[in-house]
């Protein structure tokens, strides 16, 4: 088994969801901190595939059906975009009130090395946060309703997140171990 070590003394398994996905029945995929199992059928014979693919939860299960295994992930991308869509707007929310602000749009992007950004009053998250613990998505949501009031990483800025997220640095830490498993 690989292990990692985040200090001298200190090892912990290697996280089995951080290999990069074949998208095949038996893999793990998270959504909202929880891992659920792949299941794929494809065929284009069965009266089911002859509509779009769906992707639902079931139980322990992520099931996904499509005309083609190659249509697997882009599948998994457009469930987990939509519930993104509906999810992270009102994770969101809370943390906006609080700072008393209204961010001018809110917007599910896909770059591939930020969780969030704020441009000009408008936010923008990465679907694939949708991935992790509400603990760490919450940071997320935080942190960028956050910079609509300092656009920046100063000292005000940490201070207004703490203020209001006292253990922003736990998830924050959490996040950075976690992340390169949310990105395929």
């Amino acid at each position: 088994m690989l292990e990692n070590a985040d200090s001298p003394g200190e090892s912990r398994v290697a996280d089995p969801m951080a290999a990069t996905p074949e998208f095949v029945s038996g893999e793990t995929f998270r959504y909202l901190g929880r891992g659920y199992r792949l299941r794929v059928s494809t065929g284009t014979a069965d009266a089911k595939f002859k509509a779009a693919p769906t992707v639902r939860l079931r139980g322990p299960w992520l099931e996904v059906a499509v005309p083609r295994a190659a249509d697997v992930r882009a599948a998994l991308v457009g469930w987990y975009r939509a519930r993104a869509a509906a999810y992270l707007p009102a994770a969101l929310a809370p943390w906006t009130r609080r700072l008393g602000v209204t961010p001018r749009d809110v917007r599910i992007t896909e770059p591939r090395a930020r969780w969030g950004s704020c441009s000009e009053g408008s936010l923008q998250l990465n679907w694939r946060i949708i991935q992790a613990p509400r603990i760490v998505i919450d940071y997320v949501a935080a942190h960028e309703a956050t910079h609509l009031v300092h656009p920046n990483h100063s000292r005000a800025f940490w201070s207004t997140l703490g203020a209001r997220m006292p253990d922003y640095d736990a998830r924050k830490a959490r996040l950075r171990v976690l992340g390169p498993s949310l990105i395929w």
